[in-house]
């Protein structure tokens, strides 16, 4: 656990490529490309730094916990090939789509409060999903979420919604 310090430099972690586990959280780092050659990591946490680059996270196919919260993230289109990933918290970033969370197969738990995000049709196809965080973002509809059969759990707060319709096609919903 090297979070809530003042690290800017993870190059000298890439020699230490069979970590399963790393917490980097609340740090100052923004760049991440050392961490490529990663492969055996299951659960990251990066959030609290400065990344605005996500690509290399691609490469981590092994991952099932992914923390990117409190970052500069706006583009999550190359999130698309890890197929273990149960977890992924992208609260407080800079995200204006959430396209590439489609090839997400094991997803369970998306956040993506406080951010930009108005359309959220490509959630439709994440049908393991069953906690979906919203909160503060800019949609004034909740459509695309019928085949998100799973969905227990959602939070829309604080958002622009007129028209809570679509809410009827959630039949497993729990709490809203």
């Amino acid at each position: 656990d090297l979070s809530y310090n003042d690290i800017s430099d993870i190059s000298i972690l890439k020699e230490l490529s069979n970590l399963l586990q790393l917490d980097l959280g609340n740090n100052k780092i923004s760049d991440i490309s050392s961490l490529k050659k990663f492969l055996n990591l299951t659960r990251l946490d990066l959030g609290n730094n400065r990344i605005s680059d996500i690509g290399i996270l691609n490469n981590l196919s092994n991952l099932r916990e992914l923390s990117l919260n409190s970052n500069k993230i706006s583009n999550i289109s190359n999130l698309n090939d890890l197929p273990n990933l149960e977890y992924l918290y992208l609260s407080f970033n800079q995200l204006t789509e959430i396209n590439g969370l489609k090839t997400l197969p094991s997803l369970t738990t998306l956040s993506l409060a406080s951010n930009k995000i108005s359309n959220i049709s490509d959630l439709n196809d994440l049908p393991s999903l069953t906690e979906l965080d919203l909160s503060s973002n800019q949609l004034r509809e909740i459509k695309g979420l019928k085949n998100i059969i799973n969905l227990r759990k959602i939070n829309l707060e604080n958002n622009n919604i007129s028209n809570i319709s679509s809410l009827q096609e959630l039949k497993n919903i729990e709490s809203v």
